[in-house]
């Protein structure tokens, strides 16, 4: 261990000496020192959160997807394509079910609720 450097126990030990306001200074100082190391943490885990909330399905998909309701809506889907309309629309909910989850955990990360979260995302 470095010479010159202070165990946790001696650092109580020292802050046990304080004065009241000094000790109430050093607390400060302290939280602020942790919150300034844990805040690259939280903002990577935010920026892959909402990387992760923004995607979207392939636009190839949803074109096909868009094209089989169409077919459907006209009486045209045959049943082949009918699986696969059912197929997709089982992605889709399944991408979902996977963002909702992501929203949730930004906004535990956040300190909100869900839907104030969404709102605040315009969601």
């Amino acid at each position: 261990m470095d010479q010159n450097k202070l165990t946790p126990r001696q650092l109580l030990d020292h802050a046990a000496c304080l004065t009241a306001a000094e000790l109430d200074d050093l607390s400060q100082q302290i939280l602020c020192l942790n919150a300034r190391r844990r805040v690259p943490v939280v903002a990577e885990d935010e920026g892959q959160l909402l990387t992760l909330i923004n995607q979207g399905l392939p636009e190839q998909e949803w074109k096909e997807y868009r094209k089989l309701l169409s077919e459907r809506d006209a009486g045209t889907l045959s049943n082949v394509a009918h699986r696969h309309l059912l197929e997709l629309s089982d992605q889709m909910e399944m991408f979902n079910a996977k963002r909702i989850g992501y929203l949730a955990g930004l906004a535990r990360l956040r300190g909100l609720a869900l839907p104030e979260l969404m709102s605040s995302l315009g969601l």
